[in-house]
């Protein structure tokens, strides 16, 4: 009789296995990792606006296709909270944000106290963004989306290592998202985010701006 037990609960865990390997690929397969996250304030209309980059994948030589979902456009609400939920409705697959690597902001945005506390007291609540995520300005998030289709990587993984790079050269202190959400509780300390500026289709690190 222990035998028989023995061997029914051998088969029920055998079979749960079986079904939680199933969840995860399929779960897997239903998520898209955005490598980039953009968020920019018109100047004219004080709305935000969100959008990711995804990595791209390479079939074979000469050929690239995007992984996940196809780049979407700017997704507009009064918040960023309303824009990012906006952005994710908009995806054929759930964002999965943990291999994000920069968030790129508009300087308006970065000037606007108040949706810019708003932003970062939402993905400290959230915390769907990892702790680890380079932050940076540039005057026109869309026109270095842009020209980051004409690179051989995703603008995400190009960012991190412009800026890494920039970094082992001039010892820069490089922010990151953990940082600003910290000195937003603190107050101690201004931060120096580095500034990109697109100079003939050319992305280059042009100084920064300081929160």
């Amino acid at each position: 009789m222990n035998k028989i037990r023995k061997l029914l609960l051998a088969l029920l865990v055998f079979g749960g296995a079986v079904q939680l390997a199933g969840c995860r690929t399929t779960e897997l397969e239903d998520r898209s990792f955005p490598m980039l996250a953009a968020v920019k304030e018109d100047p004219e209309t004080q709305q935000i606006g969100f959008t990711c980059v995804f990595p791209i994948l390479r079939m074979e030589p000469d050929a690239a296709e995007e992984s996940g979902d196809d780049p979407a456009a700017m997704e507009y609400a009064g918040d960023f909270a309303g824009a990012w939920e906006k952005y994710e409705d908009s995806l054929n697959k759930i964002a999965d944000y943990n291999h994000l690597k920069v968030l790129l902001m508009n300087e308006d945005f970065l000037k606007d106290d108040k949706q810019y506390e708003a932003m970062l007291a939402f993905l400290q609540e959230e915390e769907s963004f990892p702790r680890n995520t380079y932050v940076c300005i540039t005057d026109d998030p869309e026109a270095l989306l842009k020209a980051g289709e004409n690179l051989n990587e995703d603008l995400g993984t190009y960012l991190e290592e412009l800026l890494e790079s920039h970094r082992k050269g001039n010892e820069a202190i490089l922010p990151t998202l953990g940082d600003l959400m910290d000195e937003k509780e603190n107050r101690r300390k201004t931060w120096a985010i580095p500034y990109l500026a697109l100079k003939e289709d050319t992305i280059l690190w042009d100084g920064s701006r300081e929160k």
